[in-house]
């Protein structure tokens, strides 16, 4: 998302908000970095906890360290595993995501799945 690309040249208005924008952050980088870096934690903490609501859909495992959603079409397009876009993306996209996806647990993908 973020600002819209402005076509020409910036007037005077816009020239020093970007200014007033820039330095803002400089004063308060330590804090927006410190918040940045919760906020992914929380949402890893949350992946975790959330993750212990599945099984693998071929033999009912439970651990939850050694499950993985995949998706296992071959046409899919999506390549990024859920684990890799966690702290990258909201909540919600996250679970969108979990539900698409086939969750197994690691020896059912090796066994069943390792030539996608």
């Amino acid at each position: 998302m973020g600002r819209p690309k402005l076509i020409g040249p910036l007037t005077a208005s816009e020239t020093k908000k970007k200014q007033q924008r820039k330095e803002s952050y400089e004063r308060n980088k330590p804090l927006t970095k410190r918040r940045a870096l919760e906020s992914k934690r929380n949402t890893q903490r949350w992946f975790k906890e959330e993750k212990q609501k599945y099984q693998c859909s071929h033999c009912g495992s439970k651990v939850y360290d050694k499950l993985g959603f995949y998706d296992l079409t071959l046409s899919s397009t999506r390549l990024e595993q859920v684990s890799e876009i966690v702290g990258r993306k909201s909540r919600d996209t996250i679970k969108k995501e979990m539900e698409s996806r086939t969750c197994l647990c690691e020896n059912c993908w090796h066994t069943h799945y390792r030539h996608y």
